[in-house]
């Protein structure tokens, strides 16, 4: 067991969400409807992944260490290709009694899945009809529609609560609703939206933290940098897509007044202007380099950006 999970958590930085996972043995059901609809309101960020053209892709298993998550599910007797879409969801509180949680959408046999967590010993509760598995703060479940769902006991009941009430979902909540219809929404490889509550947009590096609690930061070059610059959006969103040996990258920001979007929007040019010398502490020369590439528009209040991310800036985790 300390192996699986030593192998899963290496795949996205969600330690207890992984962990979670490491108890769970799959196998293949065809489930309608979308994955995203099931996130709570309460959460500020979503990661998404299209597991069918992530878990094919040489590079970005190598980015997502996709083949750590493969051995994972083969010492469970699981098939990888059975899992088609991994959405995972964080609150501000990213700690195990906060909310963080993952939903696996694929095909496989739910009464097979029901029966391998009943046959464990793991302290069973019920809310809203469904049947939770838990150990401590990390609990399980099955949804109505088969999807498998883990994460904290807050998150799963949070989800099943959606279920429940599709109305509570933060697909309705704006501003989130337009970083959703253009990121999240489509079938991008990797994807990421986030909005922040007022009382969040003003506290420093909130959107870094969150960022990072859900990927490997310092595994996307120069977009981690591009995000750190940006630092207090209302609302932030980005998609990593693939042409050839290169990994364009579309990212749309809306910051909380125009000045501020103009303040962002100067300071990532001057820094192309300098050469990026101006950021040589913070950056490797390397870094620097790659960056000359960013192409920055805004439009009042939101920052479009646009970056070309290179084979060797996608390293997998270590």
């Amino acid at each position: 067991m300390n192996l699986i999970t030593h192998k899963l958590t290496s795949l996205l930085r969600l330690s207890l969400w992984l962990l979670t996972v490491a108890c769970v043995p799959s196998i293949a059901v065809a489930q309608r409807g979308s994955v995203v609809a099931l996130v709570p309101q309460r959460a500020v960020a979503i990661a998404k992944l299209n597991w069918d053209l992530v878990r094919s892709d040489a590079q970005f298993r190598s980015m997502l260490n996709a083949n750590q998550l493969d051995r994972a599910l083969d010492d469970l007797d699981i098939d990888g290709s059975q899992i088609s879409e991994i959405v995972i969801f964080s609150g501000i509180n990213t700690t195990p009694t906060g909310l963080v949680g993952g939903i696996f959408a694929g095909s496989y046999d739910v009464a097979a899945v029901k029966a391998a967590l009943e046959s464990r010993s793991f302290p069973k509760e019920k809310y809203l009809s469904r049947v939770l598995y838990c150990d401590d703060a990390s609990c399980m479940s099955l949804l109505r529609s088969g999807r498998l769902l883990v994460g904290t006991r807050q998150a799963v009941k949070a989800v099943i609560d959606v279920e429940a009430n599709p109305r509570s979902a933060l697909t309705l909540r704006k501003p989130f609703t337009t970083m959703l219809r253009k990121f999240v929404l489509g079938r991008q490889p990797i994807s990421f939206a986030m909005a922040l509550p007022l009382e969040y947009q003003m506290v420093g590096e909130v959107a870094v933290k969150v960022v990072a609690a859900l990927f490997n930061f310092s595994g996307l070059g120069p977009l981690a940098f591009v995000i750190d610059k940006i630092g207090l959006p209302q609302a932030i969103g980005f998609a990593i897509t693939r042409s050839g040996d290169s990994f364009p990258v579309e990212l749309t920001a809306r910051m909380k007044d125009e000045q501020s979007a103009a303040l962002i929007s100067g300071t990532l040019n001057l820094a192309q202007s300098l050469n990026l010398e101006l950021f040589g502490s913070r950056m490797s020369a390397a870094a620097r380099d790659r960056l000359l590439n960013v192409s920055v528009v805004r439009q009042g209040t939101v920052l479009q950006v646009k970056l070309l991310l290179r084979r060797e800036d996608l390293q997998a985790t270590k």
